[in-house]
């Protein structure tokens, strides 16, 4: 696919030989470095090298967290593999963002490429948060700004941890402050490169004057380019495999951007600087993960209705959390436990990719009537811990089940802490009847994996079943 940005000035093709420069953008490697994705730039980058051709290479966000030694080194190791990469500049994703401040102070001590956002700054000195808002390329006097724009959502009081003094401010101000520096510096071509969302970036794009072309990088979708006024937008999808080439040259009616497929190659080594660092890690890993917790003499299987796995899931949960009660979504199970000897990576794979827990409270009245809603109207099924239902034959003209609390019938008046996975803050309303804003579950900052490891440290892997009757968790 091709197209083509705004009108430039002529000058810009006024020397005989008119430069043409190559773009590499990446983005969402959530913490996994491809072979074939670093040898792939690797030799672009030798190439270009090879024929004095210009080339920029562009982190888009996301690229420190999500993988198991992104966790496991709070995005140190993936941050070190990155500067072995070495991009020309890079922006930020909400993800990256899943730290204390201290630590992701200490991640942007690791780089030695500019880190460019413009809209994301210190509440106290108002300046951009890795010291820049955007940077220049000057190719024999085809100049080049980019731009870097964050999720103005990284501040929000609604993320499991929050940036104190980093505010994600109005974009508008501060990126028409960019434009209006890069072209009194005789740039003639300004990209913005946002990871804030399409229709935001869309939205930016038509608020601001000045932008040649946004190039707008997401975790997932198709990759669309289209022109809307002077503006040209590139909706590019990232991770660990997909890397995005484009050509860059002037034309006597401007500029012209052709997006070249790039394959990666099916069998690849790690390009030599990052080998020696990517082996350390991976044996640090290795040792984490291969490291014995319990013993099972059975399988624990994800169960459809109540069973081992669930239970215990919901009892580490709310003792890890000093919680009265656990709620666990059967979608928040990812993977069983097999027979045998139960590693650290067995446990780390339960709940799929770290996420961190999160705690509400309700009265007993509110508790026990989403309890009772399981009998009847479920759309999904919930294992408890702390909790527990008796049969319900009312409507066959028998008793009316109770709802126990720790063996003890539930107080209305009484407030009771209830923890969930992630898998069900996302849904409250889908999965309990209760909205997002009647429960108001607070982040706990505390990590699920850690919390399933610390438990069967403490209560190896025991549970029990029998806490709620057939008919519990029946679908509508």
């Amino acid at each position: 696919m091709s197209f083509f940005a705004s009108t430039v000035l002529a000058t810009l093709v006024a020397n005989s030989n008119p430069v043409s420069a190559s773009l590499l953008v990446w983005s969402d490697l959530g913490g996994e470095f491809s072979p074939a994705l670093l040898a792939r730039i690797d030799s672009l980058r030798k190439a270009a090298d090879q024929e004095r051709k210009p080339l920029l290479a562009l982190d888009g966000g996301n690229a420190l967290s999500g993988s198991d030694m992104a966790f496991l080194t709070q995005s140190a190791g993936p941050a070190k593999l990155l500067e072995r990469v070495h991009p020309d500049a890079a922006i930020l994703g909400s993800a990256d963002f899943v730290w204390p401040r201290a630590q992701l102070d200490s991640l942007q001590k690791l780089r030695t490429y500019p880190l460019l956002t413009a809209n994301l700054r210190n509440a106290l000195t108002t300046k951009p948060y890795g010291g820049r808002a955007s940077s220049i390329w000057d190719f024999d006097g085809f100049r080049l700004g980019v731009i870097g724009v964050v999720d103005p959502s990284v501040s929000s009081t609604d993320r499991p941890i929050r940036t104190t003094d980093l505010r994600s401010e109005d974009a508008t101000l501060y990126v028409q402050t960019a434009i209006e520096e890069l072209r009194a510096s005789d740039v003639k071509v300004v990209i913005l490169v946002s990871h804030a969302g399409f229709e935001f970036d869309q939205t930016l794009a038509q608020e601001v004057p000045g932008l040649d072309l946004v190039v707008s990088m997401q975790a997932e979708g198709r990759d669309t380019v289209y022109r809307k006024d002077a503006v040209w937008y590139a909706k590019l999808t990232g991770g660990p495999h997909r890397l995005h080439q484009l050509e860059l040259s002037p034309t006597e009616s401007g500029i012209q951007v052709a997006s070249v497929t790039t394959t990666l190659p099916a069998k690849a080594k790690f390009p030599g600087p990052i080998s020696p660092t990517l082996d350390s890690l991976q044996r640090m890993l290795k040792s984490k993960t291969d490291s014995v917790l319990d013993t099972l003499k059975e399988a624990w299987p994800i169960p459809t209705r109540e069973g081992n796995l669930g239970n215990w899931v919901a009892d580490a949960l709310r003792f890890q959390s000093g919680s009265h009660v656990a709620l666990v979504p059967f979608s928040a199970l990812k993977s069983g436990l097999p027979k045998g000897k139960i590693t650290v990576g067995d446990m780390w794979k339960v709940l799929g990719p770290a996420q961190q827990v999160s705690v509400f409270e309700l009265p007993g009245s509110e508790l026990e009537r989403l309890l009772r809603r399981q009998m009847s109207r479920s759309t999904e099924y919930l294992f408890l811990s702390g909790a527990s239902c008796t049969s319900d034959s009312s409507a066959f003209g028998g008793s009316r089940g109770v709802v126990l609390i720790d063996d003890k019938p539930i107080l209305p008046s009484e407030r009771y802490k209830v923890a969930i996975p992630q898998a069900l803050r996302d849904r409250p309303y889908e999965i309990t009847g209760f909205s997002f804003e009647s429960l108001a579950p607070e982040y706990i900052e505390r990590w699920d994996r850690d919390l399933l490891v610390e438990h069967v440290r403490n209560f190896r892997l025991k549970t029990n079943l029998g806490r709620v009757p057939p008919m519990w968790g029946r679908s509508r």
